[in-house]
């Protein structure tokens, strides 16, 4: 099942069928790729509208800083970042 987390991450954010996007699978720790900068995310759009965005669990979308929590859309966020890494508190990475 965990195969599956990059994919359901990527079609709730954005409401895009996974292909669309170019996320075929889950996202290796480190991996070159993520969700593009260039699809928006439901956090992207309800932002402007003075809504509270946040983030929290795995967060299987890239680790670049472009495509990080805070570059989609989202002010508060509770992450694992590193994909399939450990689901302990030391991977965690706290921005509020």
């Amino acid at each position: 099942m965990w195969v599956l987390t990059s994919i359901v991450a990527a079609t709730l954010l954005t409401g895009c069928y996974a292909e669309r996007v170019s996320i075929r699978g889950a996202l290796p720790p480190q991996a070159p790729v993520g969700l593009h900068p260039g699809e928006t995310t439901i956090a992207e759009l309800l932002k402007p509208l003075g809504y509270a965005t946040g983030a929290f669990g795995k967060w299987h979308l890239g680790e670049a800083d472009e495509q990080s929590p805070h570059a989609r859309g989202f002010e508060k966020t509770f992450t694992m970042m590193n994909g399939g890494g450990s689901h302990w508190a030391s991977s965690m990475r706290l921005a509020m």
